[in-house]
């Protein structure tokens, strides 16, 4: 159990750190910029960014799990404010495969056509998405924080 929980918080860091980064920093930079260049940026940037959210999340995944048993032996014994960050961090990682395999896929497929028109939309799809796992993951971290105090 040493290791496993600071896994997990080092995992969420990382992914939520990626999603604030493309969310906050890069999205206003990117927007200022004409749709080429913009769109190759985009593309080189998730693309990094991708790889490690899905390291983050099997992290996240396989270090949560490892909790349950280790610490509360089992789901059966797993208190409410845990199952409370399950039931948002679940569908975060959820819409994380859909924006993955979903408009991330689209965007490379309009990259590679050079069809910029479409790759903005892709793009926004993607940008929308990510926004909304970035609430969640705040909210679950939220609740993560301060359940105890409640």
């Amino acid at each position: 159990m040493t290791i496993v929980f600071p896994v997990h918080i080092v995992a969420t860091i990382v992914l939520l750190g990626g999603l604030f980064f493309a969310s906050v920093v890069f999205r206003p930079i990117a927007s200022g910029l004409d749709i080429q260049t913009a769109s190759a940026l985009w593309h080189q940037t998730l693309s990094r960014f991708f790889a490690w959210g899905w390291a983050s999340l099997l992290l996240i995944l396989a270090s949560g799990i490892a909790m349950v048993f280790l610490k509360f032996g089992g789901f059966s014994g797993v208190p409410m404010i845990h199952r409370a960050n399950m039931a948002i961090g679940i569908p975060a990682i959820a819409l994380f495969g859909y924006v993955f395999f979903g408009p991330w896929r689209a965007y490379r497929r309009t990259i590679a056509r050079r069809d910029w028109t479409a790759a903005q939309t892709e793009i926004r799809r993607v940008q929308v998405l990510i926004g909304i796992i970035l609430g969640l993951g705040f909210v679950a971290s939220v609740v993560s924080a301060v359940g105890r105090y409640i």
